[in-house]
């Protein structure tokens, strides 16, 4: 009985170890993932700005459309929108067919014909832009928030069987100290036993020859 105890406590201790090491190691690749989100959603927030607030400047600007001041117009929201590029190249989301990346290539001074001819399409997409950036910060934010719902129940799953384990093992180690001191208690009443056995031999055996 006090081996099955023995093993049943030593397999409650290698279980809560697994439990245990489980929540740690959980723990740690969540702040991880959860930087890691929060780095990448800060980047879309900022890009959202950036396309939107040089949209709204083109959008403004008197003339744009007309190709009026076309160059200066665009030149000032030219790196802000470089930027917000880049980002969207990065994350896939920049059309294939849009001409934008091709007049940012070229220099600064491009005749204004070249402005005048892209200004529509340029508007365009900075809207198809603006609307990727918050299509994709949403589903970020959607993936980011299954995964912390997901986190929390696995860690609660965990916590209640690391509990449960706990309890267990508390009460097995109290079984077999009861275990172990019923069998000293027994082994000591054994003990006495054989003494007093051994004094009646000793005297029935005196007696016998006293007897005889």
């Amino acid at each position: 009985k006090r081996d099955q105890l023995d093993q049943d406590i030593q397999d409650l201790t290698e279980e809560i170890a697994d439990h245990e090491h489980f929540l740690a190691t959980a723990e740690g690749v969540r702040k991880k993932e959860k930087a890691t989100f929060e780095a990448a959603d800060l980047d879309l927030e900022k890009s959202v700005h950036q396309i939107s607030t040089a949209r709204d400047k083109l959008k403004s600007s008197e003339g744009f459309l007309q190709g009026k001041s076309a160059a200066s117009a665009f030149a000032a929201v030219r790196a802000s929108v470089e930027t917000a590029l880049d980002m969207a190249d990065s994350l896939g989301l920049v059309a294939g067919t849009s001409g934008l990346p091709t007049l940012l290539q070229q220099p600064a001074e491009v005749p204004v014909a070249d402005y005048t001819f892209h200004a529509g399409g340029i508007i365009e997409t900075l809207d198809d832009l603006l609307k990727a950036f918050r299509d994709k910060k949403v589903e970020l934010e959607t993936a980011e928030a299954k995964a912390q719902s997901d986190f929390e129940r696995a860690m609660q799953s965990k916590a209640a069987l690391l509990k449960a384990a706990q309890e267990d093992l508390d009460a097995k180690n109290k079984k077999r100290t009861e275990t172990t001191e019923a069998i000293a208690t027994a082994q000591a009443d054994m003990t006495s036993t054989n003494s007093v056995l051994n004094d009646d031999r000793t005297y029935l055996k005196d007696l016998t020859i006293k007897c005889e």
